[in-house]
């Protein structure tokens, strides 16, 4: 069983990924976005974090000349 707080996160989650794929990411509504999800975060219990963590795709990381 999942808090509300989960729900919510997940909710505010989906919404944001819609307006990055939309386009960029620094967009004042993602950045509105990401400032009420931060609260939810630490309302998580350590599963919930886990499985939303398991379903995050992170871009690659740029590569780092030297």
């Amino acid at each position: 069983m999942h808090t509300a707080a989960y729900y919510k996160y997940v909710s505010l989650l989906n919404k944001l990924k819609d307006l990055i794929s939309a386009g960029p990411d620094d967009l004042p509504e993602a950045d509105a976005l990401r400032d009420e999800m931060d609260p939810l975060w630490f309302q998580l219990s350590e599963s919930e974090r886990a499985e939303i963590n398991k379903n995050v795709k992170l871009p690659p990381s740029p590569s780092i000349e030297r």
